[in-house]
Formats: structure tokens, C-alpha cells, sequence
């Protein structure tokens, strides 16, 4: 069905127009590696299709403009980071009214408590700490795990994604634990700190912790990191069950989920988890985590640390719960993540799933959608993965090279990693979704 001669060509077609187009991104990139590492502000854009990113001059709601001048609808938003849409109004406002009495205090600030309380009635658990972002939430969470059970180990998925959580970088591969393969200057060996078993796979995870040396299983409830995968009916249910069963603690992982509502996937699903972790876009663009737990998991952590000892206790820091992190969570529940924003951004999510099946149906393509509340992807597959294996079986860079940029040299911006994602906020507009559909269909007659 892909003719791969045509789409050689017009990946080279892309790629050159992509160059000619960015000529300031070019050269800012080209002048960024004198003083940034790799020449950028995170190490993996220097995986950018065509050799360098472009440089954002500004945004506002769904859309961006480069420094050459070009506009684009914002299908990536931060990986959702930005599911309040560029540049919210009211956060905004209520983080410049912060700054004027004061950015930080290393003291309790009237915003921390009302924070709590807001974090608890969306999302049904009763404690909460605070981090700069989810990977120190996820972090902090561990070491609560280790402190309360006196259990070493984690139990991660295969493929899975938790920041730049040391030990989340292990990986499967012939049946046993290994350090992800590009992790830098790694301190240990995974196995001595992580067991890995594949998404949706009932007897591995009943097998890992049966024998109740795991202090916590960490997972996302839909895998986002090897492409969107969904679980299997009643895997979450044995999650519950066997961590409830075994005394390990089962934390969620929301940072990208939370776009299946309001309250979360969790929420909807209605998954009671022992711990929860948010970030991206819990701050509305200000970054921000933070961890809820139940009230008992906090209890054991009293009964187990000391008040003397808490400055060394790896948890916190400096600016962890300032004054204006706090304001953003307010704000950003408030005015942000509404239910009225959620219907609007899983609605896009939706129609533009719909627009692309309508173009996989009119050609036959071997290819498939997936969606999860306001992110939704297009797979180069006839069927959809169970886990991360069966993901990764089925990555074609080459034609998600040629998606990518095209859809960049005709105004989309996608979230660039392995299939084409797209993400959504109420800032979208339908127009934009029915120009993709059609450009999705240009590009797909140019490789057939």
C-alpha cells in the first residue's frame, strides 16, 4: 500500500523545504551550541527531524508563531504541558497578583493550605506534598515507598515513562532487567533496584509481587510513552487487588493521563489509588508537581522519620510549594481544568481521530488511530499494541519523519517522538482539525 520509493522522495522533498523555510531557527540553533548543551534547552530536540527544531518567538492559546515568521495550530502543546492553552488569561493574573507580594518565602503561604484542599476535593485524596515537576514528585514518592515498607525495589512496565526518575530507566529485554540503553552516567545496575514486566501482562505482575518484596508498583494507568496502550479489561482491577493484597503501595502516574478528565483517568475510572502524581499541566505552564496519598500512608511516614532530620531527608527544596506554585494550582483548577475545558479539548481529540479514520478508511491504509481523553495518536499499524514490546515492533520512522515534518511545513506543530500525536486544548478550533483532515489526505495520496 506505502509505495517506499515515492516516500523516500517526498521525505526528501519535506526535509528540504523544511531547511530552506527555517533559516533563523537554523542559525540560533546553529549559535545555541556555543553555550547550551547539544545546543538546546533539552537534550532530545536534537532529534528534530531535519537537523534542528524551530525556535518559538510566541503563543497564545492553540497557536505559535517561529522566529521566521511562520504561524502553526499547536497540535503538541508541551506534550499537553500546555492543555490550558498558550498564555491563559486568568492564571496569568493570578500569578502576576502573586509575584506582586512576593515570589518566594521558605515560609507556609495562605495559597499552600487552599492548594491542599483544592487537590483533595478534585482528586479524592486527603494529604499532599509538593514538587517542581512530576519526575520530583515521582521521585519523592519512591523514597516515601522505601521509608514505609523498608522494601527496596520498584515494579515498573516495560517502555514506561516517569521523568528522569533514575530508577524508571530499566528496561526488558530478553526476559531480564537492563539499564535503558542511552541513560547517562547511570549510578547501578536496574536490577538491583527495579523489577520491569510488560503492560497487560496478568501472571508477571502477580508473579512480581506475590512475594511482597516490592515496595511499589509506579505505573501510568494508560501507557503513553511507547505510543498511547490502553489496558486490557480488569488489569487495573489486578493492580488494586494484588498491590492491596501484598502491602505494596500502587501509585499513578497522571502527568500525561490527566487529560481523561477533570479528575484524571483515575478519576473516571475510578481507580482509588494509594498514591497519585500530577504535573504538566497542574500549573497551567508553571511548573509544578505534586504526590496525594491516603492519610495512612502519611501516618506511617510520621511514625517512621524524625523532625530534626527533615533538611536531609532528599524530599523538598528551596522553591518546592512557593507561594506562586501554589497560585497556579488554584488558578489552574479553577479556570483551566474545567469541565467545560475538558468537553471542548476531548471533543477535538475526537473529531480529529474521526477525520484521520475517515482517510485510513477511503485507502485502505495499514494504519490505526488511539485516543485517551484530549491526546490522540495515528499508529503505522493495522492493529493496535498490548505493551511496549509489540509498540516498538511497530515503529516506522521513516513515515513518521514524512508526517511529521510535512504536517510541520503546512502549519501543524505534532508532538514529535514515535508515532504522530496530537494533543488539545479548549483554545482549539474546529476549522483547524478540518484543515488537517484534508492535509493528512494530501499527504497520504503522495506516498500511495
Amino acid at each position: 500500500m506505502i509505495d517506499r520509493i515515492k516516500l523516500e522522495k517526498a521525505l526528501e522533498a519535506e526535509l528540504k523545504d523544511f531547511k530552506a523555510a527555517h533559516p533563523i531557527s537554523a542559525e540560533l540553533y546553529s549559535q545555541g551550541r556555543n553555550h547550551l548543551l547539544y545546543g538546546v534547552p533539552m537534550n532530545w530536540m536534537q532529534m528534530w527531524p531535519g537537523g534542528f527544531p524551530i525556535t518559538v518567538r510566541e503563543a497564545w492559546g492553540s497557536e505559535l508563531t517561529d522566529v521566521d515568521g511562520h504561524r502553526y495550530d499547536d497540535f503538541c502543546l508541551g506534550y499537553s504541558a500546555a492543555f490550558n492553552g498558550h498564555a491563559p488569561a486568568q492564571i496569568i493574573e493570578k500569578l502576576t497578583e502573586q509575584m506582586g507580594k512576593g515570589s518566594v518565602y521558605t515560609l507556609p503561604s495562605m495559597n499552600a493550605a487552599e492548594a491542599g484542599e483544592r487537590l483533595e476535593k478534585r482528586f479524592g485524596l486527603p494529604v499532599w506534598g509538593f514538587a517542581l515537576s512530576a519526575t520530583d514528585a515521582n521521585r519523592f514518592a519512591l523514597r516515601i515507598c522505601r521509608q514505609i515498607t523498608g522494601r527496596r525495589k520498584i515494579l515498573v512496565f516495560n517502555g514506561c515513562y516517569h521523568g528522569t526518575v533514575s530508577e524508571s530507566f530499566a528496561v526488558l529485554e530478553d526476559g531480564k532487567v537492563q539499564n535503558r540503553q542511552g541513560n547517562i552516567g547511570p549510578a547501578y545496575n536496574m536490577d538491583t533496584t527495579t523489577e520491569v514486566i510488560e503492560f497487560n501482562d496478568f501472571e508477571k505482575l502477580e508473579k512480581a509481587l506475590v512475594a511482597e518484596e516490592i515496595a511499589c508498583l509506579l505505573m501510568e494507568p494508560v501507557m503513553t510513552n511507547a505510543g498511547i496502550i490502553h489496558p486490557e479489561p480488569g488489569f487495573l482491577d489486578a493492580c488494586r487487588e494484588l498491590t492491596k493484597k501484598t502491602g505494596t503501595v500502587w501509585i499513578i502516574d497522571e502527568a500525561h493521563t490527566i487529560t481523561a478528565g477533570p479528575s484524571g483517568y483515575s478519576g473516571a475510572a475510578g481507580l482509588a489509588p494509594d498514591m497519585l502524581i500530577l504535573g504538566k499541566c497542574i500549573g497551567g505552564g508553571f511548573p509544578v508537581g505534586c504526590y496525594g496519598m491516603r492519610r495512612e500512608i502519611a501516618e506511617e511516614l510520621y511514625s517512621r522519620t524524625k523532625a530534626e532530620f527533615a533538611d536531609t531527608s532528599g524530599i523538598g527544596g528551596t522553591m518546592t510549594g512557593s507561594p506562586l506554585a501554589m497560585a497556579a494550582i488554584i488558578a489552574t483548577l479553577d479556570s483551566g481544568m474545567t469541565e467545560e475545558n475538558y468537553s471542548k479539548s476531548v471533543g477535538m481529540a475526537m473529531e480529529f481521530t474521526a477525520g484521520i479514520n475517515r482517510v485510513i478508511n477511503k485507502y485502505e491504509l495499514p494504519f490505526s488511530t488511539n485516543i485517551v481523553g484530549a491526546r490522540a495518536e495515528y499508529v503505522f499499524s493495522p492493529t493496535l499494541a498490548k505493551n511496549a514490546y509489540e509498540s516498538f515492533q511497530k515503529l516506522d520512522h521513516e513515515l513518521y519523519e514524512y508526517f511529521f515534518t510535512a504536517s510541520l511545513n503546512r502549519g501543524f506543530l505534532m508532538s514529535p517522538y514515535l508515532n504522530i500525536m496530537a494533543s488539545f486544548s479548549a483554545a482549539a478550533n474546529m476549522e483547524a482539525i478540518i484543515r488537517h483532515e484534508a492535509i493528512f489526505e494530501e499527504l497520504v495520496l503522495n506516498i500511495i
